[in-house]
């Protein structure tokens, strides 16, 4: 079955996608207009909307050709160049050679990851070092979310806690730490699960209780070791009124 053709992108989105990304990668925020690649989120080619197109450069696009990010990772990426939290780009260096699919040449192409792996984002402190804004879209820009999530994170860290005073934890010794990194393991974060998308929210809330309820002292309770969400939701109205 022959493959449907590239639906053409418009000079006038090119040069939209341009100003959204200042003509830089929107990852690794390098390249030239001869180096950057236009990338289908949803991996569709037929959908050349401004809002499906991500601007890379080739190395970036080829870590989703490798499948090592996915279209979860383009759309965070994507949501910071619309938001205004991509990072300013870098000095412009020699353009490199040898690639079709470059903006210049009105070529592009969508290729989709299998799994999730997002990078770095900085995001603005304040003096005390937290941040004074959340990625719109993600789970630290919700505060009823926000608060479940680090509620959750807690719990973690108290029955590792605990089970490691039993002495019956195996393994190397537990670090706090190490807490995001291992709650956000699947959802494409390493260093805070407020940057979770909100979309994926209750299946990380799924997954995260379900760590909880591995551990060696969460196994030997009668009950849950934490309370639900609604239960959250509730407890947060009631202290509203």
């Amino acid at each position: 079955m022959a493959k449907s053709p590239r639906a053409p992108i418009r000079a006038a989105t090119k040069h939209q996608l341009n100003a959204q990304f200042d003509t830089a990668c929107g990852i690794c925020r390098s390249g030239t207009s001869s180096q950057l690649v236009i990338h289908h989120i949803d991996n569709d080619i037929q959908n050349p909307t401004l809002q499906n197109l991500l601007l890379l450069c080739e190395n970036c696009h080829a870590d989703f050709t490798r499948g090592l990010k996915s279209e979860a990772d383009a759309k965070m990426f994507k949501r910071m160049a619309e938001t205004g939290y991509l990072q300013p780009r870098k000095p412009l260096t020699s353009p490199k050679t040898g690639s079709a699919d470059v903006i210049n040449h009105g070529t592009n192409s969508g290729v989709i990851g299998q799994t999730i792996h997002i990078g770095s984002i900085q995001v603005p402190r304040d003096r005390r070092g937290n941040s004074s804004r959340e990625l719109p879209g993600t789970i630290g820009a919700d505060p009823d979310m926000r608060t479940y999530a680090n509620y959750l994170a807690g719990k973690y860290i108290e029955c590792q806690k605990n089970s490691a005073g039993w002495g019956r934890r195996k393994g190397p010794p537990f670090k706090p730490g190490a807490t995001h990194g291992i709650l956000g393991e699947g959802f494409g974060v390493t260093n805070s699960l407020l940057q979770i998308p909100q979309s994926r929210f209750f299946e990380w809330v799924a997954s995260a209780q379900n760590k909880i309820r591995r551990t060696v002292f969460a196994k030997s309770l009668k009950h849950d070791f934490f309370h639900s969400w609604e239960d959250h939701l509730r407890q947060r109205r009631a202290a509203e009124d």
